[in-house]
């Protein structure tokens, strides 16, 4: 069971996300297309997502986006005073016709959008993650499953080469969090940049009292986003642990991992390895200069009993 996030995280993360793709898809290509579909009533996120994209520099003589909104009633984007460039079309449903929205909007081997908020609900089929991979490039973001343990797996199966589960979990009365019930948030993307922006952007409309958790690590810290060290800790231990299970990874590896597999930014990861070779935890090769992408990190042998413990 999911709990709806304090404030307007959904609709905030979309229209975030939406900032960022619409001028990028747009310079890449002459057409684009973004498709909504929401379990249930869509509120005003529809209406508004619908707005955002309608107001871009971008949409030029010769540009074009299509923007097509399944809702259960059909009517919760307001088609009216769009630019030219813009065409939109609403259709009555949920989640489950992504397939028939996508192909009606030709939407194939153009920039693509997906957006499912699931309302709790459970995961759709194959044939759902499957159309949502139609475009070049294809994005999706899926909000509010039941349940995140079989979306990592099931966007990865779809074909998404990268892919982030991240859980918003509530504080508890003493303010911490508590670990408890659950929203799931998650992108899958082919673009190491448009999976940071991702980040950036999770980080940005986190609401207060809440904290971001790893979905597939059920022993993972949740990390409040309040917190101005957003986890330091926590990410040098998982960074840790992820070298000496693999024994050496590069900076551009590593950071890679951070974005799809912790809550947190690529650059956190350098600010992480920072922390981890001044304190003689890891090694660099080579030693001096930038830590740049192709810097090999090596972990150094662990004490006696177990992983050295954190720095930050």
């Amino acid at each position: 069971m999911t709990a709806e996030p304090a404030g307007r995280v959904p609709r905030d993360l979309l229209l975030r996300h939406l900032s960022t793709w619409v001028p990028a898809a747009l310079r890449q290509a002459r057409r684009a297309t973004f498709v909504q579909a929401y379990q249930g009533p869509a509120g005003a996120t529809a209406d508004a997502a619908l707005r955002a994209v309608a107001d871009h520099p971008e949409l030029v003589t010769g540009r074009h986006l299509t923007v097509v909104t399944v809702t259960s009633s059909g009517a919760e984007a307001d088609p009216t005073g769009l630019p030219a460039a813009v065409t939109a079309h609403l259709l009555p449903g949920g989640p489950e016709l992504l397939p028939v929205a996508v192909t009606a909007a030709a939407a194939a081997n153009a920039p693509l959008l997906c957006h499912l908020d699931l309302a709790g609900g459970p995961l759709p089929g194959p044939a759902v993650w499957r159309a949502s991979t139609a475009g070049r490039p294809a994005e999706l973001l899926v909000v509010g499953a039941a349940s995140s343990a079989e979306l990592h797996p099931a966007l990865t199966a779809a074909g998404f080469p990268l892919v982030s589960v991240v859980e918003l979990v509530p504080a508890g009365a003493a303010g911490q969090v508590d670990g408890g019930t659950s929203y799931p948030v998650a992108f899958a993307t082919g673009s190491g940049k448009r999976i940071e922006a991702f980040k950036e952007a999770l980080w940005e409309v986190g609401p207060a009292g809440w904290g971001l958790r790893t979905a597939d690590d059920p022993q993972a810290t949740a990390v409040a986003g309040q917190e101005p060290d957003h986890g330091l800790a926590a990410l040098q231990d998982r960074l840790y642990a992820h070298l000496i299970e693999c024994g050496s990874r590069t900076v551009a590896e590593l950071r890679s991992f951070t974005v799809t597999g912790t809550v947190h930014r690529a650059a956190d990861a350098n600010r992480a390895l920072a922390g981890l070779l001044a304190a003689d935890q890891v090694r660099r090769r080579p030693a001096d200069g930038r830590l740049a992408g192709d810097v090999e990190i090596t972990p150094t042998a662990p004490a006696a009993g177990g992983r050295t413990p954190s720095t930050a």
